[in-house]
């Protein structure tokens, strides 16, 4: 069995969906990934934000969660199946929008798009391998002004160091088959 570091597939898939946004005839615009705890996430975001060439590179980015288990040994022809990953795919925003206004300026031109393309790519993805229907079983949620100071994650607090409309997949399964060499 080859190991596989599985932020690595996923940083794989999000560098296709990056370059089917880029390549969109109106609206055309990068995609970046990172992946860790919040704080890390956060910490990256802040590093970016002081840097001149990476202040830029921060949204809209698709960020895999971590802590997430990883079912080794249940297939021969698998690495491992994943049963609760979770991604969050964020852009910056305002405190001051209206949620009309951060459909138009966030969801449907950013959020929704890059989910469906996400979500395609990991379908076609030769590193993942289940039944059509099981492959894409998730939980989605739209976070608009995603913020951390109540029990449905509105507020005034940020959930990083910036503010954001996001969405959240959670619960994503997958099955990583094996490297081949």
């Amino acid at each position: 069995m080859i190991t596989q570091y599985i932020p690595d597939v996923f940083a794989a898939v999000v560098a296709k969906v990056s370059q089917t946004m880029e390549a969109r005839a109106t609206n055309p615009f990068k995609v970046f990934f990172d992946f860790g705890h919040y704080s890390e996430v956060t910490k990256n975001l802040t590093l970016k934000d002081s840097s001149v060439t990476q202040k830029d590179k921060k949204y809209p980015l698709v960020w895999l969660v971590m802590d997430f288990d990883e079912a080794i040994g249940e297939s021969p022809a698998d690495y491992a199946r994943l049963t609760s990953v979770q991604f969050i795919i964020a852009v910056p925003t305002t405190i001051d929008y209206t949620m009309t206004e951060r459909r138009d300026k966030n969801f449907l031109p950013f959020l929704y798009p890059i989910y469906a393309e996400f979500i395609k790519q990991l379908a076609v993805a030769p590193e993942f391998g289940m039944p059509g229907e099981l492959l894409l079983k998730h939980k989605k949620t739209d976070r608009p002004y995603w913020g951390g100071s109540d029990q449905l994650g509105n507020g005034t607090a940020n959930l990083f160091n910036d503010f954001i409309d996001a969405i959240q997949i959670r619960d994503l399964k997958l099955n990583v088959k094996q490297k081949t060499c």
